[in-house]
């Protein structure tokens, strides 16, 4: 049964402003003990482009799904933030997003990855695979989501294998889809024990 966790709220009430992104700093500087250098500058820098990124779009209103293109390809580049139970501690991970949209297709239209997750705990290997999905144009986004899509991952760290099920729920940001932020959530299974992760993500949309 998928739940959402601590950060299952509709992304456009998660408004990460200054404070927010202070406090994701904070947070890893208090953790950074467990990783390596090279690590830990790669968890600020991601960790970085996240507030910058949700202080860009979460603030903005969602877009309209009853005036979306009814054809075209979106494409999204961004960050998303993974928290995971690892030997009882909620690691949390930023890695590259990144999106692509078929606004041809209500169903299966969803494709796209997370990849490079480093955080507090390490350095993860693998990637999260974004696939499927469903685009509901009759929606109202103050109410619920205007997409999902599926999340497989197979990760793994320090010789733990980690896999990942769940979903991605969000909604396009701006007049022109300019951004895209949501949830993720699911459960995982640590050297086959269950559990439950949780997570959010925020990326800008690549204009060819």
């Amino acid at each position: 049964m998928l739940v959402h966790y601590s950060l299952g709220l509709l992304p456009h009430a998660v408004v990460m402003n200054g404070i927010f992104r202070a406090l994701c700093i904070l947070s890893l500087m208090a953790q950074v003990g467990c990783g390596s250098n090279a690590t830990v500058a790669s968890s600020f820098d991601a960790a970085d482009r996240f507030a910058d990124l949700s202080g860009r779009f979460v603030g903005n209103d969602p877009s309209d799904p009853r005036g979306l293109p009814v054809t075209g390809v979106l494409d999204y580049d961004g960050i998303a933030r993974v928290v995971i139970p690892i030997r009882g501690n909620p690691g949390a991970f930023y890695g590259t997003l990144t999106l692509t949209i078929d606004l041809g297709r209500l169903a299966g239209g969803f494709a796209g990855e997370i990849v490079d997750l480093a955080g507090d705990l390490g350095q993860l290997s693998g990637q999260i695979t974004i696939s499927g999905g469903r685009l509901d144009r009759s929606v109202d986004p103050d109410d619920d989501y205007t997409y999902s899509a599926q999340l497989d991952g197979q990760l793994a760290l320090d010789g733990l294998e980690i896999d990942l099920a769940g979903v991605l729920h969000g909604d396009f940001l701006g007049r022109f889809q300019d951004g895209a932020a949501g949830v993720i959530n699911g459960t995982v299974s640590i050297d086959g024990i269950s559990d439950i992760f949780d997570g959010a993500f925020v990326a800008e949309q690549v204009r060819n």
